[in-house]
């Protein structure tokens, strides 16, 4: 799990609002605000306002629903992280097959939501370099090659970057004449 995820699972409500979206979450973190900024007034600042024994219990209330609230986000959290990993999985069998059909337009579509899903992802990268090679767009495959080799995920898949390199040279960028083998020119064809 990232720190980012962790971090808003600090504040109740704080992780289904950021991630989801959800209007609960916004609901939550928005009343944990008033109450706690309540406290805090009664406690320090104007301690006349509730007594001495209602803001103690008022803590104890923060407390529990603060414990709850992030082990409930947390939990939640590695739900949706599971979730979206399956349908990120999907995708790239899904762009595979639509690759295989030479689909594509279809694969590329599907590898680029992968790759939103998560950038890092060597595998998906590498794909699409092919995917473009084969769908003579040699500027954009080499673009990923590059990312691709900055990715730390990227050294298992050192060989197959490098076979996509050549073959993309050998199909675009030395594709002169001369280097052909021109039957028609007789310095070429004798060579």
């Amino acid at each position: 799990m990232r720190v980012s995820h962790l971090l808003t699972s600090c504040w109740p409500g704080l992780a289904p609002l950021w991630w989801r979206g959800e209007w609960s979450g916004l609901l939550l973190a928005i009343s944990f605000t008033i109450v706690v900024n309540l406290v805090v007034v009664a406690r320090f600042i104007w301690p006349e306002l509730l007594g001495t024994t209602l803001p103690v219990a008022i803590w104890l209330l923060v407390g529990v629903v603060w414990c709850c609230s992030t082990y409930r986000a947390i939990r939640l959290q590695r739900e949706w992280l599971a979730a979206a990993e399956e349908a990120n999985v999907d995708l790239f069998v899904q762009a595979q097959q639509e690759y295989l059909r030479g689909h594509w337009f279809e694969a590329e579509t599907l590898l680029r939501r992968r790759l939103e899903l998560d950038p890092a992802d060597a595998e998906t990268r590498l794909l699409l370099a092919t995917m473009l090679r084969h769908g003579k767009r040699p500027d954009e495959a080499k673009r990923e090659l590059r990312r691709l080799r900055r990715l730390e995920s990227a050294d298992g898949w050192r060989w197959e970057a490098e076979r996509e390199e050549e073959l993309l040279k050998q199909q675009f960028f030395d594709a002169s004449p001369t280097s052909q083998g021109d039957s028609s020119n007789p310095t070429t064809a004798a060579a």
